[in-house]
């Protein structure tokens, strides 16, 4: 769904979560620069061409709002020359161990610059103008020119939370109330939607309150431990969308060279361990239940924006923000903004991320 924005944070400065030390090592040399070092910095900092909030609060180790409050901005937007205050005036250097690497890199299967770009501390648009790339294709074996350093972190796979699944009998009828979908009544007893439409020989997802459905499995109840487990790719689902800020709408388009409102949730589900298929906005609203109190990686509806019914998706950050693939890129907006106040239609967990 195609709208026009008028700001939004630069890719670049997310991907960046660190600035690495430079090393003149030679390139078998491994150097290590050790966390906390700080130099002294003036107390304002005059905006250069490139720069953006997040990529200069990046450099003093704070966050964009941080230097929005300090500043008394009203949005992000900033300009060549400005003076910015600075408050705590140091620039802070993170450890980190690096490699240097040979200055090209050959494209893998499953690649994209988004990816290559991350493993070198760069944005995909710095990666794009060290290519000469005027779009985000890419193809395996091709040659790319990579000027930074592959950042190496020690971090140990988080493990899958247990879950103690406890199952009961239930009668072979389902008496349908009010809120129910079939998405919801299906997660109940543990088999698909289509699964329940079938034992009911239904060719639509269309129920009504007080109807009867045949159900022949049986109710599952799961321990907090899974609710927990499901809070924890929420959140990742929601961190990992923010790393394609920036990458082009292309309606239809399902890959970080290009993505639609709801192959974006696909892709970005996917990465964070939430199984999904791809379905359209409305699809998605269809297998999914409402929320009153949204958690960060939630999804969020709109309807009647380039049609009628539900026809925008994005995920929930909190605050009142969402990311979506919407206008001309993946970008951060409010959901309580005028146009998208106007065409909300309600907040939904897809019921596999449950």
């Amino acid at each position: 769904m195609k709208k026009t924005i008028i700001s939004a944070v630069a890719l670049g400065s997310i991907v960046a979560a660190s600035t690495i030390g430079a090393s003149t090592a030679s390139a078998s040399t491994v150097a290590a620069s050790t966390i906390g070092a700080s130099t002294a910095s003036a107390s304002t900092y005059t905006v250069k061409a490139g720069d953006s909030l997040s990529k200069i609060a990046s450099k003093y180790g704070v966050s964009y709002k941080t230097v929005m409050k300090w500043n008394g901005l009203k949005n992000t937007t900033i300009h060549k020359g400005q003076k910015l205050s600075i408050k705590d005036g140091k620039k802070n250097s993170y450890s980190s161990t690096t490699t240097k690497k040979s200055k090209n890199y050959t494209v893998k299967r499953g690649d994209t610059l988004s990816k290559i770009a991350s493993k070198h501390g760069v944005s995909y648009k710095t990666l794009m103008s060290w290519n000469g790339l005027k779009s985000t294709n890419i193809r395996v074996g091709q040659k790319l020119s990579v000027k930074g350093k592959v950042v190496s972190t020690n971090k140990q796979p988080a493990k899958k939370p247990t879950s103690t699944v406890t199952s009961s009998s239930k009668k072979s009828t389902y008496t349908v109330k009010r809120g129910d979908t079939l998405s919801k009544i299906a997660s109940k007893y543990g088999v698909s939607y289509k699964t329940l439409m079938s034992w009911n020989g239904m060719k639509s997802t269309n129920i009504h309150v007080g109807q009867k459905l045949s159900v022949k499995g049986k109710t599952t109840h799961v321990s907090n431990s899974k609710t927990v487990y499901g809070s924890n790719r929420l959140s990742k689902a929601a961190s990992i969308g923010k790393q394609y800020l920036g990458v082009p709408y292309v309606f239809g388009g399902s890959t970080p060279s290009g993505f639609d409102c709801s192959g974006y949730i696909a892709y970005v589900y996917n990465k964070a361990g939430i199984s999904t298929p791809r379905y359209n906005a409305a699809g998605f609203y269809s297998v999914s239940t409402a929320v009153s109190n949204p958690q960060v990686g939630d999804l969020v509806f709109f309807k009647n924006t380039y049609k009628a019914g539900i026809s925008h998706i994005g995920i929930y950050l909190g605050n009142g923000q969402m990311v979506s693939a919407a206008g001309n890129r993946v970008q951060i907006e409010s959901v309580n903004s005028g146009y998208w106040r106007a065409h909300f239609a309600g907040y939904k967990r897809l019921n596999a991320a449950f």
